[in-house]
């Protein structure tokens, strides 16, 4: 058995602009036969800009990649333990524990909804032209306002926070 916060499966597509995925759960019903992430990828479209995934709670690695299967950083990711796979971009930083991204902060109302963890200090930064380039070139059939996180905050015109909390 397999458990994951987040499974993108064979044939879907995933975005994640400037999120932030951390701390997921991920048990099945014996320990002997546990294995969990916070990312489970078997998907060839899946994209990453200026996010994070990290955990301590997760019983395998915070991201697993499935053979043959891809993710694709577009940059200013902050990411922990990665299985399979993967090609950082230049602008990220792998092999992070919470304690590092968000100190002894935890989920807390911090303004806005829903709930959010206070980054403790910029470890990667991306500029909003940047991220605004990158999602131009993807050609999303939505709209992302990359200017504000997830609280409404305005994020930094040249180094923006990575995830959904601006510092």
């Amino acid at each position: 058995m397999f458990g994951s916060g987040i499974p993108i499966s064979s044939g879907q597509r995933a975005y994640f602009i400037s999120s932030t995925i951390a701390d997921n759960k991920c048990k099945t019903a014996t320990a002997a036969n546990t294995q969990g992430h916070n990312l489970r990828i078997e998907s060839e479209e899946v994209y990453m800009i200026n996010s994070i995934v990290t955990s301590t709670t997760s019983v395998g690695n915070d991201i697993y990649i499935a053979s043959g299967k891809k993710l694709t950083s577009h940059g200013g990711n902050i990411v922990g333990t990665i299985e399979g796979s993967f090609t950082p971009h230049m602008s990220d930083v792998s092999g992070k524990k919470p304690v590092d991204v968000f100190g002894t902060n935890g989920l807390a109302d911090n303004g806005g909804y829903p709930k959010t963890i206070a980054l403790a200090t910029k470890l990667a930064t991306t500029s909003l032209a940047d991220i605004q380039s990158v999602l131009s070139a993807m050609n999303l059939w939505m709209n992302v306002d990359t200017t504000v996180d997830q609280r409404g905050v305005n994020r930094s015109v040249t180094a923006a926070s990575s995830g959904a909390y601006e510092k």
